[in-house]
């Protein structure tokens, strides 16, 4: 156990807080201060994707492990909060199900690729699909009053549409990822 995995595991720890502090904010269209401490949860556990990126980098700990629980652990964090938001917050269903369909895909062609012996690092693509999507969900942690709707209607329209780019790169990418690593051609 390594640094960046020691804060990977801290994020995922964090979501179960995070979901218990949108229970008790419930569906207020105010900022009670479980939503406050919500949010700060969330930007911790946002944050915390940033460092075990950083940390693995930084001390040169990029491991397999590393590679496949940091996307897992974003994952977790982001379908937490939408499902979160889908109960309290009023979020559609069907950006919810779009984007489940598009993170159950992707997480089982990463364990088909690491079962072959191939790495499935997050792409730049991905990257900036969880950006988007996580600032999304920071915005739909704020009641939907004033012009904070529309906010959160972009961003869940610009969401959605990177997310189903992602998955279709990474669909795209499916057949060298499923091919054997001691089949893949010489690079």
């Amino acid at each position: 156990m390594n640094p960046a995995n020691i804060v990977t595991w801290a994020r995922i720890a964090l979501i179960p807080v995070f979901v218990y502090l949108m229970y008790r904010a419930g569906d207020s269209t105010r900022m009670e201060t479980a939503t406050w401490w919500a949010l700060v949860v969330y930007l911790v556990a946002t944050f915390s994707d940033y460092l075990d990126g950083y940390l693995a980098r930084k001390l040169d700990i990029i491991t397999p492990m590393g590679q496949f629980l940091d996307p897992l652990a974003d994952k977790f964090l982001v379908l937490a909060a939408l499902f979160s938001l889908n109960i309290f917050r009023g979020l559609p269903v069907w950006a919810t199900v779009i984007i489940v369909v598009r993170e159950v895909a992707v997480v089982a062609l990463r364990s088909a690729a690491m079962r072959r012996g191939n790495s499935m690092p997050a792409a730049h693509h991905a990257k900036n699909k969880t950006a988007l999507q996580l600032v999304m969900v920071l915005a739909w942690l704020f009641p939907r009053t004033g012009a904070m709707v529309v906010v959160q209607d972009v961003l869940l329209y610009a969401a959605v549409a990177v997310t189903v780019y992602s998955g279709v790169r990474y669909g795209l990418l499916s057949k060298s990822l499923l091919t054997p690593a001691e089949e893949s051609p010489a690079t």
